[in-house]
């Protein structure tokens, strides 16, 4: 429930102290990976069915709270000390970020822009570093 509220706030990672990488994964994936309805891929056309995602293509839900685990996700495995412990899943997401990143500074989205720059001042990669090592098994 705290992350469905906070998820548009740039305080979500406060707000969650998510504890490890599996978490924060899950709600990652569960967030900021959605299938956009068919209606707003191709707007212009009606009644249209909806369409399997292409390869080349995936379409994330941005808003400053997501933008802002991630900018800070990406922070902590950039800085990280001990860049060979970190897990594939944080990786994984610091990549993503990275490439939300680039494709919203060369977009035309002023809300995007908005979101990103919110997100930029509130990342905070402390608290992300808990999170972003390999558990021990």
């Amino acid at each position: 429930f705290i992350c469905e509220a906070m998820k548009n706030s740039p305080y979500l990672l406060e707000a969650t102290n998510f504890t490890n990488m599996d978490e924060l994964h899950s709600f990652l994936k569960n967030h900021a990976l959605k299938d956009i309805p068919a209606y707003l891929q191709t707007p212009e056309q009606e009644n249209i069915k909806p369409t399997v995602a292409t390869k080349d293509h995936i379409y994330i839900s941005i808003d400053v709270g997501i933008m802002t685990a991630l900018l800070s996700l990406e922070q902590a495995v950039n800085q990280s000390p001990m860049p060979n412990k970190i897990s594939g899943r944080a990786k994984y997401w610091a990549q993503i970020s990275s490439l939300i990143t680039f494709d919203i500074e060369q977009g035309n989205d002023g809300l995007l822009k908005e979101h990103l720059s919110t997100a930029l001042v509130h990342r905070n990669p402390a608290y992300m570093e808990k999170v972003i090592y390999e558990s021990a098994a």
